[in-house]
């Protein structure tokens, strides 16, 4: 399929130009309240709300080091020491957390480890049979502190579920801080290029994203309720949708250069 969008409606391949930085985060999305208390472990107290449990075979310490955090003056070190390779089977959980089908949710939160690693995350019912509300398969740990925000859905209802971190796939140190887990999503992208900026969506609400700006909007054919040429300083962008406009060269003012001679 050919969509007006791929080539400005027939100006060819190429028409928006290099791009002008990484995409980001834009629009005005706001996330709820931490459901997790302690996430941020600054200190015994806020390690004691959580629970690290290790299965038989497997065998985990946790507590709080303060010789490096990147958010505050201390982190949460969990050591694992005797692993037989299943994620799970060594876990760090918070509960109750209170999640409802549909919603969508983010977490968010810093993480290294002594070698490179994967991590994993999940919510799930607190007692058999365990029905499982969204999971997080691969988180790629460095040895680098590194900052992740991933947006989840949450697969059913439930009051009392519990969060966790899995860290049995194998052996090493892993240290988390400033671990959250809000309502909502902030999967609003926006990248510039010399000649336009593209728009993602990927949260499941229709978002309202002001452009700072006034740009244009591709004059196509196959969509002309949305792409009509138009000039706009703000869009409206369905769920899981995007929208590609251009810079409005038009408006550029033009001042004539003045040259005086003589004395």
């Amino acid at each position: 399929m050919w969509f007006d969008e791929y080539d400005n409606a027939g100006a060819q391949h190429g028409y928006l130009g290099q791009p002008l930085g990484a995409a980001t985060r834009t629009g005005d999305v706001s996330l709820g309240s931490d459901m997790l208390t302690g996430g941020n472990f600054e200190s015994q107290a806020d390690l004691d709300a959580w629970d690290l449990w290790a299965d038989t075979g497997y065998a985990a310490t946790a507590a709080i080091d303060t010789t490096a955090a990147p958010v505050g003056s201390a982190a949460v070190k969990v050591d694992v020491t005797q692993t037989q390779g299943t994620d799970w089977q060594v876990s760090l959980s918070f509960a109750p957390v209170s999640v409802i089908s549909g919603t969508e949710y983010t977490l968010s939160f810093w993480a290294k480890a002594d070698r490179s690693r994967n991590l994993t995350a999940w919510a799930q019912q607190s007692a058999d049979p365990w029905e499982s509300y969204f999971n997080i398969d691969t988180i790629a740990l460095t040895t680098d502190w590194q900052y992740f925000e991933i947006p989840v859905i949450a697969a059913g209802t439930d009051a009392t579920a519990e969060f966790s971190f899995g860290f049995g796939e194998s052996l090493g140190t892993v240290w988390l801080d400033d671990v959250r887990l809000q309502t909502g999503n902030r999967d609003v992208w926006r990248r510039d290029f010399s000649g336009g900026i593209s728009l993602v969506n990927a949260t499941n609400v229709t978002q309202t994203v002001p452009l700072n700006g006034t740009f244009r909007k591709i004059n196509g054919t196959q969509d002309p309720a949305v792409n009509d040429g138009s000039l706009v300083s703000e869009v409206e962008i369905p769920p899981r949708d995007g929208i590609i406009l251009l810079r409005n060269f038009s408006e550029w003012v033009y001042l004539p250069l003045i040259l005086k001679t003589g004395g």
